[in-house]
């Protein structure tokens, strides 16, 4: 149940940082095809997919990055 209750936090949050960006510029998730990369895609997408038609007034997209795996040590 936790795990729910930090999803619902997350999601608020970027709900909440998409609302109040003053920037007009569309928000762009590189994409690795990663677990992380996939994680974040998931949760922007869901979040914004909350949002009303009328709050969702920027283009969003996704873009394959092509890189090499790293290690973390």
């Amino acid at each position: 149940m936790e795990k729910d209750i930090d999803i619902i936090r997350i999601e608020n949050e970027i709900m909440s940082q998409y609302v109040n960006d003053p920037n007009p510029r569309p928000w762009i998730i590189a994409f690795s095809g990663g677990k992380d990369s996939t994680t974040l895609l998931q949760l922007v997408r869901k979040a914004l997919s909350k949002l009303k038609p009328k709050s969702r007034r920027k283009t969003d997209g996704a873009r394959r990055r092509y890189g090499r795996a790293t290690n973390p040590r």
